[in-house]
């Protein structure tokens, strides 16, 4: 490594000409001056090319790598990563930005503990409303106890690894890791983070997750991740990937169950958001994979063992179905599949008070239906929704509580919430959630 970069930056570039100032910027003002800046334009239609070369003449640190074709990001970040000079790297998407004083903190907490890996905390932004806000998975708030503790993947909680953000952009990163263990993304695929991630885990030795926030995250519409579009049909190819890895690393017997359960999890959720039109593609390649997993790995008595109640539901239908028409119990729609969960049961929540939540989640447990066939969405105000320990709790240990934020929704919401909702059916509970003792609820449920 060159001496003199003590971090590199890496951000591949394709048609973000409207943010590409913000997050130059962002990077030539950082405080540690030490850095380059290596931007891969792949093949942008836009100015952005332009405003790279302006960048690159007012700060030389800056190096501009041109693509032929449009590749991605993956391709993108690998062609960066094989020339990048600094003791550590750290990745940047095109239309967010770090706050300057980041990679100095970063780089000196890193290099005080001698990291392979040092986590940091994301904050997004809502490029329409113009308004920060933070969640409790980019919070890393599920992982809260290992902050500033140093850890490898052995003492590292089982479950826990398959919760925490994936994407490299949260994490500053000691080059000669990736380097030394060939570690790189897979090219040609959107959801490349995944199999990245895990490689990552399993080969640094030395990790920690600091409790600050140093990365702006810019949500809009027409960003990789917002587009819903064949390319969503990516994650079947980076499961495969990923399973793969585990199998011939030798991980999978002792991380199956929560291996398994990721798996299903993103085919499904990605099912439920691919469009209609792509949809019978979506379900045969699907099959096809899981059925290579049944009959090549034999692993059938696996996925019967270790998933949890909706993924297995999920599973065994696929399996025994011919076709999309025979996927009984999935309802087709324009942008969702509604079969996880028997019921979704949605209702506000406008308190702290933990003997009421704990009661009537209490009562939920007591119903006829099956705590694990409910799918349990409590509406929270933004205070609620970032400090309420006891409801992230419930969150964080069970995987069918979700918490959505109310101050992002529509005044007439219900819509909103249906299409996002996973049950057969969607139950609103309109009193105060604390009014519904176990006999309320169950007529509201059953009714």
């Amino acid at each position: 490594m060159d001496s003199n970069v003590k971090v590199s930056i890496i951000m591949p570039v394709y048609n973000v000409e409207e943010y590409l100032h913000d997050s130059l910027n962002s990077l030539i003002n950082q405080t540690l001056t030490e850095i380059e800046i290596i931007c891969v334009d792949d093949c942008s239609t836009d100015s952005s090319g332009e405003i790279l070369e302006f960048f690159k003449w007012k700060d030389n640190r800056l190096r501009i790598l041109q693509n032929t074709k449009n590749v991605g990001a993956g391709f993108s970040r690998n062609k960066a990563l094989s020339i990048a000079k600094g003791e550590y790297v750290l990745f940047l998407d095109s239309d967010d930005w770090l706050d300057e004083n980041a990679i100095e903190e970063l780089y000196d907490k890193a290099t005080k503990n001698n990291l392979d890996v040092l986590m940091f905390k994301l904050i997004n932004y809502n490029q329409d409303s113009g308004i920060f806000f933070k969640t409790d998975y980019y919070s890393m708030v599920i992982v809260n106890s290992y902050i500033d503790k140093v850890f490898d993947y052995r003492s590292f909680d089982k479950y826990k690894l398959f919760k925490i953000p994936n994407s490299p952009c949260n994490k500053l990163i000691k080059t000669s890791v990736l380097k030394d263990n060939y570690i790189t993304f897979p090219e040609g695929l959107i959801h490349e983070d995944n199999l990245f991630f895990f490689k990552l885990m399993f080969n640094s030795k030395r990790m920690m997750i600091t409790d600050d926030y140093y990365y702006n995250r810019r949500i809009r519409d027409n960003s990789v991740m917002t587009t819903q579009d064949k390319k969503l049909m990516d994650i079947i190819s980076i499961t495969d990937l990923v399973m793969s890895y585990f199998r011939q690393e030798g991980y999978y017997d002792e991380y199956k169950r929560q291996l398994l359960n990721y798996l299903l999890r993103a085919l499904k959720s990605r099912f439920y958001d691919i469009p209609i039109e792509y949809k019978e593609e979506y379900y045969h390649k699907m099959k096809e994979n899981i059925d290579k997993y049944v009959n090549s790995y034999s692993i059938k008595e696996d996925f019967e063992k270790e998933l949890y109640r909706p993924n297995k539901t999920f599973f065994n239908l696929l399996v025994n179905s011919k076709d999309l028409n025979e996927f009984n119990g999935i309802v087709i729609q324009d942008k969702t599949v509604k079969d996880s969960y028997d019921v979704s049961i949605v209702f506000k929540i406008d308190t702290y008070d933990k003997k009421s939540i704990n009661a009537f989640m209490a009562n939920l447990k007591n119903q006829e239906i099956d705590f694990e066939d409910m799918e349990i969405i409590m509406l929270l105000d933004g205070c609620l929704f970032e400090e309420n320990t006891i409801i992230n709790q419930y969150n964080d240990l069970n995987h069918n509580v979700k918490l959505i934020n109310r101050d992002r929704l529509k005044a007439d919401y219900k819509e909103e919430i249906i299409r996002k909702t996973n049950g057969r059916k969607t139950v609103f509970l309109d009193d105060n959630f604390s009014d519904y003792d176990g006999k309320k609820l169950n007529v509201a449920i059953n009714g």
